[in-house]
């Protein structure tokens, strides 16, 4: 039996590492290309949240306040912002207590409302996300005028 030439496997060599990087090639192209957009798409959105964040305007008790607790709490929030926010959460601090009253979203300019029992809380948080990917928050503590306990 006869092996391959030297100068075919030397042909054969240099065939496969062009067909090698040429397939690197074009994966780290279409890899560049989709990055590049999702930055381009993330700082775009940036720009346009820059500013954008949630108001606490009233947390007040409507039962009154018994010790240790504000019964029958309604928190007042709205976006003064010209975005549009989603996926809102509001958390009482401490405790950790997620209400699950918030709206899911709120329009530039929207205003609403969620109610529920505090315990202990000082501070009242919510969060929501600008544009589907930009965090944004406001706050209320106890000894801020927006809290009417």
């Amino acid at each position: 039996m006869k092996g391959v030439s030297p100068l075919i496997a030397t042909v054969l060599l240099i065939a496969s590492v062009i067909a090698v990087a040429g397939i690197i090639s074009v994966w780290l192209t279409s890899f560049a290309r989709t990055t590049t957009s999702n930055v381009e798409t993330m700082a775009t959105n940036q720009t346009k949240c820059a500013g954008t964040y949630l108001k606490i305007d009233n947390v007040k008790s409507l039962g009154g306040y018994t010790g240790t607790s504000n019964t029958n709490t309604t928190i007042i929030y709205s976006n003064p912002s010209s975005q549009p926010i989603g996926s809102i959460n509001i958390i009482a601090i401490p405790g950790n207590e997620t209400i699950y009253g918030a709206t899911s979203s709120l329009a530039s300019g929207g205003v609403s409302s969620a109610y529920l029992n505090l315990t202990n809380s000082t501070r009242i948080s919510i969060k929501g996300v600008c544009l589907a990917s930009v965090g944004v928050e406001g706050a209320c503590l106890s000894t801020d005028t927006c809290w009417n306990a």
